[in-house]
């Protein structure tokens, strides 16, 4: 019966649909401009300035019966629009069956505090890999420059408790 209501009803809209009026509108086509698509050298210059700088480390971080998790690259990246940021690139394998969730804390820039502009918590199930970002994000302030050293705390939690199964003070010495 609902198959029989189903089909009914397809059939009604259908037919109301073609009883419709369409209309069709051409509209010219201005012809573009050359000269008005090539980018001048100053605009090639700064969109050459918005690539991304990218420093590849692959350094292992925490290495414990847990997990393990490699330092694989920094990048900072110049955006007008979103804002500059630094994205730490990191590899997590998740050695034991439980779920568990990567977090930093105490997150530093050459020994300037940035924790309020961090974003980082990845979630890696059981014997799984992921790749994570540990993003610094400029928001409303300034983003302070990567000169010399990031430091930071990797948490490894629980992922039904929270409680944290281990730890490691990070501290990396920029190229």
């Amino acid at each position: 019966m609902r198959k029989f209501l189903l089909l009914l009803s397809i059939d009604f809209l259908v037919a109301l649909s073609a009883c419709g009026e369409t209309t069709s509108e051409e509209k010219e086509v201005a012809s573009v401009n050359k000269d008005d698509t090539e980018k001048t050298n100053e605009e090639e210059e700064s969109d050459a300035s918005e690539e991304p700088e990218e420093s590849t480390y692959d350094e292992v971080l925490l290495d414990d019966d847990v997990a393990i998790i490699t330092l694989v690259s920094i990048e900072t990246v110049k955006d007008d629009t979103f804002g500059d940021e630094h994205k730490i690139k990191l590899e997590i394998e998740n050695k034991s069956d439980e779920t568990i969730v990567i977090q930093s804390e105490q997150v530093s820039i050459d020994g300037l505090m940035v924790d309020d502009m961090v974003a980082f918590s990845e979630t890696v199930a059981g014997g799984k890999r992921a790749n994570g970002n540990l993003d610094i994000m400029s928001f409303d302030d300034e983003l302070p420059e990567l000169n010399e050293n990031l430091e930071f705390i990797l948490l490894v939690l629980d992922d039904e408790t929270y409680e944290r199964i281990s730890e490691t003070d990070v501290s990396v010495d920029l190229k």
